[in-house]
């Protein structure tokens, strides 16, 4: 069994399903490529790796949007933190004590 870290290095049909998500813009379900999910990770990824070490806070209602964070997240060489409510008092202590924060809704923190 290969680690984690070679899936999105393993070769594969760039225009094969993985995954779909609500595209508000558009009204309507959109399937994900292979090829837009590894862009998506891979971009996501230098902005977590050009920024600071340690664990960051990774909060989505949009489950596509938290497979790329987790990804990108893993790939950049850091930790998940996962809230266990969105409790304004919980968002903002794991906010403080984290070294960043991914989310799709800015007004939980």
């Amino acid at each position: 069994m290969s680690p984690l870290c070679h899936l999105l290095q393993q070769e594969r049909n760039p225009s094969s399903e993985v995954a779909s998500h609500w595209d508000h813009a558009a009204g309507a379900a959109q399937t994900v490529p292979w090829h837009a999910f590894r862009r998506d990770v891979a971009g996501l990824c230098e902005r977590i790796a050009s920024g600071p070490d340690g664990a960051w806070v990774l909060l989505t209602e949009d489950a596509y949007a938290f497979a790329v964070g987790l990804f990108a997240l893993w790939h950049a060489g850091r930790s998940a933190i996962s809230p266990p409510n969105r409790q304004p008092s919980s968002l903002r202590a794991l906010h403080t004590r984290s070294a960043g924060v991914l989310s799709d809704r800015s007004d939980w923190f």
